[in-house]
Order: structure tokens, then sequence, then C-alpha cells
């Protein structure tokens, strides 16, 4: 019979566990058709356990970009076919023609710009498929777009969201602490700018 201890710790392996994989498959799922950002999942979770945010920005990463080259290779493939079903199913045929229009002028670049934006991601991965963009600068541009954004995002967390958390444990806050009132009003501007940001 396993102690009240043996049991604990097992829970905490599987939540942690399973963090990885619901991370992992958000974000490799977001590259190809999901439609929401992967900072729903990467805020409460930085939030939660904030020394492992940077182990959680490259899980992230590294499966926005598997799922990118997943997406490029369905464009390259079958971008008549399964592309275009999920460009419209999402009615994103305008965002395709002004990827399209901007790549011709800002090539990789724009795959850059569109790996850190709000501009749909999917539409990015799975159009430059369709355009047979250069895989290898696509998956550079990708990675390193996935990066900043997600890191960008949970460094911000990680080092503003501790007063708000001793706030909602403790539920009191000592208002003599002027440093405290700061980072709680910084906390609130800066979830409020990246709620607008990622879901606009």
């Amino acid at each position: 019979m396993f102690s009240k201890r043996a049991k604990n710790k097992i829970l905490q392996y599987s939540n942690k566990r399973f963090i990885t994989f619901y991370i992992s498959l958000f974000s490799v799922t977001e590259s190809i058709f999901n439609p929401f950002p992967v900072e729903l999942l990467l805020v409460p979770i930085t939030i939660k356990y904030p020394r492992r945010f940077i182990k959680f920005t490259l899980i992230a990463t590294l499966s926005s970009t598997i799922g990118a080259i997943i997406a490029y290779f369905i464009g390259f493939y079958f971008g008549e076919s399964i592309g275009k079903i999920i460009i419209d199913t999402y009615n994103l045929n305008e965002e395709f023609i002004t990827f399209k229009n901007n790549y011709s002028t800002y090539s990789i670049l724009f795959v850059l710009i569109g790996a850190v934006t709000p501009f749909p991601f999917k539409i990015v991965t799975i159009a430059s498929g369709i355009m047979s963009i250069n895989i290898y600068g696509f998956i550079i541009a990708c990675f390193f777009g996935r990066l900043l954004r997600y890191f960008t995002v949970t460094c911000i967390v990680r080092y503003t969201s501790a007063p708000i958390i001793r706030y909602i444990r403790n539920k009191r806050i000592y208002y003599s602490d002027k440093r405290d009132i700061i980072m709680i009003f910084l906390t609130i501007a800066l979830a409020s700018f990246i709620c607008l940001w990622i879901l606009t």
C-alpha cells in the first residue's frame, strides 16, 4: 500500500508529465489548424510553475516548429485539398492573399513576422508550403519567431505575477509596499495588452 507521500509524488509527476504533453499537442496543432493561441495554456502554467518557464517556453517553441513543418508539407503536397479546407474553414482567404502579396516583397522576413505577431500562423505555415518557400529558411524563421513571442510572454508573466499570487493566497496586500502596488498595476496592464494582442 502506497504511503500518502508516495501518492502525492506520483500525482505530482503525472501532472507535470501531462502538462508537457498538453503544451506539445497544443503547440503542434496551433501551427496547423487549432484556432487558439498557445499563450492561453502557457500563461497559467507559467504562473503555477514560474521556475520552469524557460523549459515550457522551449517545449512550446520546438513543438510549434514541428507543427509548422507538418503544415508546410500539407501546403506543399496537399495545398489544393487539405490546405484549402483549413483556410476556408477559418475564413482566412483574405489573410492568405495578404501573405502571398507580402512574401513577394519581404521574403523569409514575413515568415518571421508571422511567427511573432497575431497574424494567423497556420496561414504562414500552409501558404509557405503552397508557395514552395525555402524550407531551411522557413524552419529557422519559425523557430526564432515563435521563441521570441513565447519567451516574451512567459518572461513577463514570470517576473510580474508574484504580487498577484501573493494577494490571491493571502487575501491582503501591504499598501505600504509600493513595489507590490506598482507590479500589480503593471501586471494588469501587461495582461490586458497580451490578451488584446494575441486574440485580435
